[in-house]
C-alpha cells in the first residue's frame, strides 16, 4: 500500500498533521506502517500502528504515527529521542522509557532508521534548508565533495569518534 502522502497528496497530508502539531512546515520522510512496542518487564504491543511521518517545525523535527485503532497517536521530538537499531525495530529513549518501532517495509525502516540517527546525533540543524538561491550551489561540485568525505577513512574514523563521544554524553 502507498504512504498516505502519495494516496492522499501532500496538502491532504500536511493539513491531518497539521492538526496535531501547527507548526509543521513540511513532511520529510514517510512509512508505509509502524507499530509501537513499550518495554517494561518484557516488550509488550502498544496500541499505537498506523503511517508513520518525520515532519520538520521550527521546533525541530517530529515523529508521528497517525494511529488506526484509536484517536491517540504518537508524537514526538526527534531531537529529545536515543534510538538504536535492532533487527526490524527502531527502539528509542526518553526519559527512562523505553519503545519500540516495528516497520512493517524493512526499506522504509532502514531509510527512516538512519534519517532519525543523523538528526539526533548530528546536528537538530541538519535537514533545516538553507536560505540561498539555487544558482548559488553547484550542486555537482557539492556532490563530488561529498564523496571524497565519505570515502575518506580519516574523515570517516573523526566522525565515528564524535559520534561515539556524543553517544556516550547522552547515556
Amino acid at each position: 500500500m502507498a504512504p498516505l502522502v502519495e494516496r492522499c497528496g501532500i496538502a491532504e497530508t500536511l493539513s491531518t498533521l497539521r492538526r496535531i502539531d501547527a507548526s509543521i512546515e513540511e513532511v520529510i520522510a514517510t512509512a508505509t506502517h509502524a507499530t509501537l512496542y513499550n518495554y517494561g518487564e518484557e516488550w509488550e504491543r502498544g496500541a499505537i500502528e498506523g503511517p508513520l511521518f518525520v515532519c520538520r517545525s521550527p521546533k525541530g523535527h517530529i515523529l508521528i504515527v497517525l494511529n488506526r485503532l484509536s484517536i491517540e497517536n504518537l508524537v514526538e521530538m526527534v531531537e529529545s529521542l536515543e534510538f538504536e537499531i535492532v533487527d526490524r525495530y527502531l527502539i528509542f529513549r526518553k526519559n527512562g522509557a523505553i519503545r519500540g518501532l516495528w516497520f512493517h517495509d524493512i526499506d522504509e525502516h532502514a531509510n527512516i532508521a538512519q534519517l532519525l540517527q543523523r538528526i539526533s546525533i548530528e546536528a537538530p540543524d541538519l535537514l533545516t534548508p538553507a536560505v540561498v538561491q539555487e544558482d548559488e550551489v553547484d550542486l555537482t561540485a557539492l556532490r563530488a565533495a561529498m564523496l571524497d568525505l565519505v570515502n575518506d577513512d580519516a574523515f570517516l574514523l573523526e566522525f565515528h569518534k564524535i559520534y561515539q563521544a556524543k553517544r556516550a554524553a547522552s547515556s
